[in-house]
């Protein structure tokens, strides 16, 4: 696999403590594996690369993926740097890497329209959306939004049922 040229950002460029996800070696200087390419994560963020195969690729020659916040049957989620920007993202990528068809393209299209139409304080933001044409990740559809640190809903629900004033706190 040929690396995208990406300068890593500022926050990424301690390599320290960080690996490749694919085979744990620790980068060169500039963050990357030398054999993959791949950036390098965090080894609690390595660890998941059997459910992540994306950890340390890069997106739309942007958005470097460093760790799998969650995944379900139709998409997976990563925590992500904006290297132009040098800020946290979500990514959302669709799950399969199987080409898109055009109805699946124009659904995902609407999806994000959408998404980037909310405006509540209980939304994220959506920041970009596309399908991907980088090495390895052609055809590679994604939404990028804002990342919001906290608990999940699956999480706070595993607990205890919400009360319906915590409910509506949330809505």
């Amino acid at each position: 696999m040929t690396a995208i040229t990406v300068t890593p950002p500022p926050s990424l460029a301690s390599t320290r403590g960080r690996m490749c996800p694919r085979c744990g070696r620790f980068p060169a200087s500039d963050g990357r594996c030398g054999e993959h390419g791949l950036f390098a994560v965090a080894p609690e963020a390595a660890a998941k690369k059997e459910i992540a195969p994306l950890l340390g690729q890069v997106v739309a020659e942007r958005y470097i993926l460093i760790d799998l916040l969650g995944d379900g049957g139709m998409a997976s989620v990563y925590r992500a740097v904006d290297a132009r920007l040098d800020r946290s993202v979500a990514v959302k990528v669709r799950t399969g890497l199987n080409a898109l068809t055009d109805e699946d393209r124009a659904r995902f299209e609407s999806e994000a329209r959408a998404l980037s139409r909310l405006r509540s304080p209980h939304t994220v933001t959506v920041h970009d959306y596309g399908v991907a044409a980088d090495m390895g990740l052609a055809g590679l559809a994604y939404i990028v939004m804002e990342q919001v640190e906290g608990e999940d809903l699956h999480a706070r629900l595993s607990r205890g049922a919400l009360s319906p004033r915590a409910t509506l706190a949330i809505l």
